[in-house]
């Protein structure tokens, strides 16, 4: 009849579907097969979604005195991370949280101002730095 049947995998779980992971954690795990021989000289993540999975996996592969960035457009899911650094780990310090500002502005032949449709925020950035515990 025309309708394409899913094959079933070798690695199915007990409803009888094939796993499925997601992207980010396939992607996640090709960045530490990366890392994982020489290092990083940095850390600069941008992320949609809570960072902390993120850190925890690609921090042990930051080479000492080295940076910490995570960019998100909210406030909350730094601030939880930031809280979860502060309690578990004793080899990131200086860790700051900072509030971007972006003022487009529309430019007309003789007149330029603010664009109105403009946001309140550009973001936040939390920043730290790696160490030797």
């Amino acid at each position: 009849t025309g309708s394409k049947k899913r094959k079933l995998v070798d690695d199915e779980n007990q409803t009888g579907r094939p796993d499925k992971r997601p992207r980010w954690l396939e992607t996640l795990d090709m960045a530490v097969d990366l890392l994982k021989p020489c290092g990083a000289d940095g850390l600069i993540i941008a992320c949609k979604e809570f960072p902390l999975n993120i850190i925890q996996k690609l921090l042990p592969y930051v080479k000492p005195s080295r940076q910490l960035v995570v960019y998100s457009l909210y406030r909350e899911p730094l601030v939880q991370l930031y809280t979860e650094l502060k309690k578990t780990r004793k080899d990131v310090i200086g860790l700051h949280i900072y509030e971007n500002w972006l003022r487009s502005h529309q430019i007309l032949t003789d007149r330029t101002h603010p664009d109105v449709t403009m946001s309140a925020s550009g973001g936040h950035i939390l920043v730290g730095t790696k160490v030797t515990p």
